[in-house]
C-alpha cells in the first residue's frame, strides 16, 4: 500500500517548529470533536447565569427539538441545523458543541 503525502501538513508542521506543531495538534483536533455538525444532535451550554436562565427562551424555535436536558448545568440536547441554532444563540453566551457519538446522557426534556 503506497503512503498517502500531505505537503501542506508537512510544510504547516516545520513552520510551526517540531514543541509548537505538538501543542497545536491536539488544539485542532479538539476543535474537530467539538464543532457541531450541520444538521442534528448538538449540545447548547451556557457560560453565564443569565444565559442559563434564557437558554429555553432562546431555543424555542419550530425548527429545533429540545431532546433532554445535557450533562452540564443548565445545558440542553438539541437537534436542530446549526446555522439555525447559532443564529438563536447568536449574543447569548452560549456555547454549541458535538454530542459525542455515544451521547448525552440527560433527562428527556
Amino acid at each position: 500500500m503506497k503512503a498517502v503525502r500531505f505537503p501542506a501538513v508537512r510544510a504547516f508542521s516545520r513552520s510551526l517548529g517540531g514543541g509548537a506543531a505538538l501543542v497545536a495538534a491536539p488544539a485542532v483536533l479538539a476543535a474537530l470533536l467539538l464543532t457541531p455538525p450541520a444538521a442534528g444532535e448538538m449540545l447548547a451550554v451556557p457560560l453565564s447565569g443569565e444565559a442559563r436562565t434564557a437558554l429555553p427562551a432562546l431555543l424555542s424555535r419550530p425548527s429545533i427539538r429540545l431532546l433532554a436536558k445535557g450533562p452540564l448545568e443548565g445545558s440542553f440536547v438539541i437537534h436542530a441545523n446549526r446555522s439555525t441554532a447559532r443564529e438563536a444563540v447568536a449574543g447569548g453566551d452560549v456555547l454549541l458543541l458535538a454530542v459525542p457519538d455515544a451521547g448525552c446522557i440527560g433527562a428527556a426534556v
